[in-house]
């Protein structure tokens, strides 16, 4: 409820501004802000900030789409944007998700999900099934690739996983033995485990549970990009030209991050 008051008193706000200028109202595009840092954060001043917001603020301001970010968790952000109240989310791709929203092609970040553990800790992974045998966190919402997704599910329905809203809360759970590892993105992991105080009590494994390459989607039922296609053409654009001019670049390289080699979608 409170959500839906802000984002219609800034839709209000627009409208009166469009129209004191003399402008055609455009109602502000509705952005997903997920907790992932390097790529999406609040720092200690608690502003938005990050590499993907970054980027997202450059080409939107460069292609005139007046926007605001808005802060649900990954369960009601799923539910959002296939009804279309979230407009924009950065999504790992996947085929499947395709029945609800349109992809851009220009990647955006890329992150693999491996599992987190006590830097004591002598556990191995090698295979799903090796998970059997531990008390496994899982942060509500959270897709992986099909094979351990299923796996998760299955352990969902005769509760034997230990779900949590998010990163910090897993890793509270694991260094209070509640858990024994749980599978996350790794730079949001390890970002969250170094704001914590914690870094030097956790580590990653080398087992990869999903290898996520990351786009901007459009919900097809959006409510402020009725122009899907030629937004992200726009939008694509943009990217596509501060890749090559330095300036993607140059932001990885302000969070003290080397810049990828992303490919395009084809």
């Amino acid at each position: 409820m409170r959500l839906a008051l802000i984002a219609g008193i800034l839709l209000l706000a627009w409208e009166a501004l469009a129209s004191s200028h003399g402008m055609p109202p455009r109602a502000p595009i509705q952005i997903n802000f997920p907790d992932f840092p390097p790529y999406y954060f609040l720092n200690p001043e608690g502003q938005r900030t990050g590499i993907t917001t970054e980027t997202l603020t450059q080409c939107l301001n460069a292609i005139k789409r007046p926007f605001v970010f808005v802060d649900l968790p990954i369960e009601r952000m799923q539910i959002s944007m296939q009804e279309g109240f979230i407009d924009i989310h950065t999504y790992s791709y996947s085929k499947t998700r395709e029945s609800f929203v349109d992809y851009g092609h220009q990647e955006l970040f890329r992150t693999e999900y491996r599992p987190i553990v006590r830097a004591d800790s002598a556990i191995r992974i090698s295979k799903v099934s090796d998970f059997d045998r531990l008390k496994l966190g899982h942060i509500i919402g959270l897709r992986y690739s099909p094979e351990f997704m299923n796996y998760v599910e299955g352990r969902r329905k005769n509760r034997s996983i230990d779900e949590a809203a998010n990163t910090e809360q897993n890793l509270r759970k694991l260094l209070a033995s509640r858990i024994d590892t749980f599978v996350n993105a790794v730079e949001p992991a390890l970002y969250a485990a170094n704001r914590l105080g914690f870094r030097s009590q956790v580590k990653v494994l080398d087992w990869v549970a999903h290898d996520g390459h990351y786009f901007t989607a459009v919900s097809k039922n959006s409510r402020h990009i009725p122009d899907r296609r030629v937004f992200l053409r726009e939008f694509d654009g943009c990217i596509l030209q501060m890749k090559k001019s330095g300036a993607f670049c140059a932001i990885y390289e302000r969070y003290g991050l080397t810049c990828p080699n992303l490919p395009n979608r084809s």
